[in-house]
């Protein structure tokens, strides 16, 4: 008898160490409409975590029809305390840089400026007191990016070539 209490108990001890290290995943498709005028792009974000524990929500973005600078704001629900947020491409495991984020128990803000239109994957982790909890939030994209200025040394390459230019054709006139 002892043998079959030993093997219930240490069932019981295993089974009470998996429960309490749960983990919960999941994907939520965020789908961006267009804001006002058409270079901003918004989605709204409002996520049940199932279980508590450690989570990993992945949150997908689909909408913005052309390069853009990409934000990402985050509240935490009563019970959830966030400990990371990275970007990277849908679908593949290429971790993009952020050129900010700030990352509290409670909130998240993330930007990544002048990113390539395409899919993009949020992945925010985290710990949940208590299944149910939520997460509440927005993801914007703002296509209305400032063109690129010319470096001095791009100027100078480019005068300098019209000058050979004028150079040759002035030369060939002559003769």
């Amino acid at each position: 008898m002892t043998t079959t209490s030993t093997r219930l108990a240490c069932a019981l001890a295993l089974t009470a160490g998996l429960a309490g290290a749960a983990h919960a995943d999941s994907t939520t498709y965020v789908f961006l409409s267009p804001v006002g005028a058409t270079t901003t792009f918004s989605g709204a974000i409002n996520d049940v975590i199932a279980a508590a524990g450690s989570f990993t929500e992945t949150f997908v973005t689909f909408g913005a029809p052309a390069a853009s600078d990409m934000t990402f704001t985050a509240a935490a629900g009563t019970g959830i305390t966030f400990t990371g947020i990275t970007l990277s491409y849908w679908l593949d495991t290429t971790t993009l840089p952020l050129n900010s984020a700030t990352v509290t128990g409670t909130s998240i803000n993330a930007t990544a400026l002048d990113q390539i239109s395409g899919t993009y994957q949020w992945v925010v982790t985290g710990v949940a007191a208590t299944a149910g909890a939520s997460i509440t939030g927005t993801i914007l994209e703002d296509t209305n990016i400032a063109a690129a200025v010319p470096e001095p040394g791009t100027w100078v390459l480019m005068l300098g070539g019209m000058g050979l230019m004028a150079l040759t054709v002035g030369r060939r006139r002559r003769l």
